[in-house]
């Protein structure tokens, strides 16, 4: 005949299990406010990039200073973590293109992202949030402006922190064994 199972055994699986479950819970929701907070930061900040491009872009004259506009188009780059900028005119002739990625690449509203709305986008290499917007010049001539920062930094954040939880939880399990031997 099989003897029982101690009530000591018993409760501390039990709280084990519960100690588990709490874990995850907090770790999920942790993790998703974390994301969401990368989420809106990125937005702000691509926000203000869009906002300061599309008023020198309703401000250019036919006549334009092509080597001064690309000079302020980076000045308005700068303390905004590796933020990058396309802006193309109707024809698909860049005006301005900063330094990384192709970001021609990036299918346009038509080809699948919407325009005025952030994505995600990866060049194989690294990830992306993306917006898309077009601006119309002073001039009536249309631009497509499209702004990216990479979220790298932040997927690598919150995949440490997932592996941070995850182990906690191995070593609480483990720990429960050690106890109930």
């Amino acid at each position: 005949m099989k003897r029982p199972t101690s009530l000591t055994l018993r409760l501390t699986l039990l709280f084990s299990a519960v100690a588990a479950v709490v874990l995850l819970t907090f770790g999920w929701i942790i993790e998703r406010s974390l994301a969401e907070h990368f989420a809106r930061e990125d937005s702000k900040e691509i926000k203000v990039i869009a906002q300061m491009v599309g008023r020198t872009l309703s401000t250019l004259q036919p006549d334009h200073d092509l080597t001064h506009i690309k000079q302020r188009f980076t000045d308005m780059l700068v303390g905004h973590h590796d933020a990058l900028l396309l802006i193309t005119d109707t024809s698909g002739q860049r005006l301005y293109s900063s330094p990384g990625p192709d970001l021609s690449l990036i299918p346009r509203p038509s080809g699948g992202l919407k325009q005025g709305v952030l994505q995600q986008w990866s060049d194989g290499k690294h990830n992306y949030r993306v917006f898309i917007q077009q601006v119309t010049g002073r001039g009536g001539d249309l631009y497509t402006v499209i702004i990216a920062v990479a979220t790298d930094f932040h997927l690598h954040f919150l995949t440490g922190f997932r592996h941070t939880l995850w182990l906690m939880i191995a070593l609480d399990r483990k720990s429960t064994r050690l106890n109930s031997s």
